[in-house]
């Protein structure tokens, strides 16, 4: 989805800003939190930084629904949204003819 690669940019941007300091958590925690995989400490960090996710989503999305969806995600999963997020070849319509945004209202994230 649109979302994923959206905070990727927005992590990329913050953290070669001036800004970058303001996220709560060392490089070493978030590198081990990654490579262990460790969704418990990944939360902690979230809950931690909330605050600043929310402003960073805010420079992309002008709809505050979309801002709630997108920490709805990050802490609940995409089933919320979507009933079957790992039937791929529906959802992403494999083998159909092109059809804008997929016509589901959740493939343009902003709805």
């Amino acid at each position: 989805m649109q979302v994923t690669w959206d905070i990727g940019r927005l992590c990329v941007r913050l953290a070669t800003s001036k800004f970058g300091g303001l996220w709560i958590a060392s490089e070493q925690e978030v590198i081990e939190t990654i490579n262990n995989c460790d969704y418990q400490q990944a939360d902690k960090i979230l809950d931690r930084n909330v605050g600043m996710l929310k402003w960073m989503l805010g420079q992309i999305y002008v709809k505050p629904q979309a801002i709630t969806n997108t920490l709805t995600i990050s802490q609940v999963g995409l089933e919320q949204f979507v009933a079957e997020p790992e039937d791929f070849s529906t959802n992403w319509h494999f083998g159909d003819e092109w059809l804008p945004n997929a016509r589901q209202p959740w493939a343009r994230w902003e709805w």
